[in-house]
């Protein structure tokens, strides 16, 4: 396909993306949509009421959400590389370019992203001095082309922002070419959350040092893509599911509770009262007078003239809210969310967990780290490929090596009691000193090569 067009039709692509992404990062953020007030209400019809049920939908936002993300991201550590040649131990070459390329904490940023967003991608390329650079990307600013009928095999990747100048930078990557390209003119909509590219004319970027296109010597698509949750299905563009996708629903109905309750605490304010047989105030038009009804409702003294001498203003007070129902419906929408998603009840801070029972907390346990092994094998092969390419780009043969594995840290949660204990029967069975070392509590596995390097010299 001329490289212009693919540009176009990938463009197209990743503004569906971008606004994809936008509104997860929305939710996870807590810039949830306001809803439309209901048709019954006045703020359906009143400006000034709506204005006053849009701010109070605002204040009424209690997100749940990022807990969904942070909890299995905090335990997804990549600790090394393991390789068919040394099943047993991390390799150094490959664990120098990670941490050459700060992955140690750019690795955490790309998994989180994945968990929020569905997809996070990484590029590799080179340097200057041959050595492999691997970038972690926005998801809003990267999409990639599959062949059809397949998850893996790359066709294309486009990378497109808005640089510094007001110009549109793009760059498409082939199996074979790196094509760059900017806009003719300077967007006008930067400030937008999602900026409306549209189908806008493009030409060369030429870069000082460079040939146009710049030619891919290694014959694939560098750019990878971390994936969270995928589907079975193939899909044109990859991308995966937001890690709290299935808890929007829920999302919406603590918003809602927590509107009725501030709904009801505001008419709660002052002790409700009611009179019988007294005209309220009015301004000098006839018309309810609303600033002197406030301020009757707030007054703790309340005068009534008996002009007629008839009648005789009656008082009462309505009953206080209970507001118990509320908080009793927030914990079931909030145990919703934990049992839907995985994630273990405490990380909301939420409800009385003293009297949880050990058997009960393991279970609950059980079932975050199942979904932590899944989420490393999606994850673990992504890792896998980008290191497979930054040892091709550095023209190392262990970029043939079919068993590339990522070696993770432990995903359930031990006391240290408990890890040397495992470490003391590991040892007891024969294990390897690395693996040993490594099933200590803070010990990862490259301290752990370290020790044994160390314990051979001594």
């Amino acid at each position: 396909m001329d490289p212009l067009a693919l540009l176009l039709k990938l463009s197209d692509a990743l503004d569906l993306r971008a606004k994809e992404v936008a509104e997860a990062e929305a939710w996870y953020t807590g810039a949830h949509p306001i809803p439309e007030p209901p048709a019954n209400t006045a703020a359906a019809s009143d400006a000034e009421a709506r204005l006053a049920f849009q701010a109070m939908a605002r204040l009424a936002i209690t997100n749940f959400l990022p807990a969904v993300v942070d909890v299995p991201a905090a335990r997804l550590n990549n600790e090394g590389f393991h390789f068919s040649q040394s099943p047993a131990s991390t390799d150094t070459e490959a664990w120098d370019i990670w941490r050459r390329n700060h992955l140690d904490g750019d690795s955490d940023l790309t998994q989180h992203a994945a968990l929020r967003c569905g997809t996070s991608p990484v590029l590799v390329w080179v340097t200057t001095d041959g050595k492999a650079e691997i970038t972690v990307e926005d998801p809003a600013q990267v999409i990639v082309a599959y062949e059809p009928g397949s998850r893996r095999k790359r066709k294309a990747a486009l990378k497109r922002w808005l640089n510094d100048d007001g110009r549109t930078y793009a760059t498409l990557y082939t199996p074979n070419w790196v094509y760059k390209y900017q806009s003719t003119g300077r967007a006008t909509n930067t400030n937008l959350v999602v900026p409306q590219f549209g189908r806008m004319a493009w030409e060369q970027r030429i870069v000082a040092g460079e040939e146009w296109p710049v030619r891919n010597p290694w014959g694939v698509v560098t750019m990878v893509e971390a994936r969270a949750n995928p589907g079975l299905a193939a899909a044109p563009y990859g991308g995966g599911e937001s890690e709290f996708a299935g808890q929007i629903n829920e999302q919406r109905k603590i918003n809602q509770t927590v509107m009725n309750m501030l709904v009801t605490m505001e008419h709660q304010a002052f002790r409700q009262r009611w009179a019988t047989d007294w005209d309220y105030p009015v301004d000098i038009d006839g018309k309810p007078d609303k600033a002197a009804m406030l301020k009757a409702s707030a007054s703790r003294l309340m005068v009534f003239n008996n002009e007629d001498g008839k009648t005789t203003p009656k008082v009462g007070e309505f009953a206080q809210a209970n507001f118990q129902p509320f908080l009793e419906a927030l914990e079931f929408w909030v145990n919703t969310i934990s049992t839907g998603s995985g994630t273990p009840p405490y990380a909301f801070t939420l409800g009385n967990m003293m009297n949880v029972a050990a058997d009960m907390m393991a279970r609950i346990e059980g079932v975050q780290s199942d979904k932590l092994k899944v989420h490393s094998r999606n994850f673990g092969e992504a890792w896998s490929e980008v290191m497979r390419l930054a040892l091709l780009v550095e023209g190392n043969p262990k970029a043939a090596d079919p068993a590339i594995t990522v070696v993770w840290g432990e995903f359930d949660r031990r006391t240290a009691t408990e890890q040397a204990n495992l470490a003391q029967i590991a040892h007891n069975l024969g294990a390897p000193k690395e693996a040993v070392f490594a099933m200590l509590p803070a010990v990862d596995q490259s301290e752990a090569k370290r020790w044994v390097v160390e314990g051979i010299a001594d």
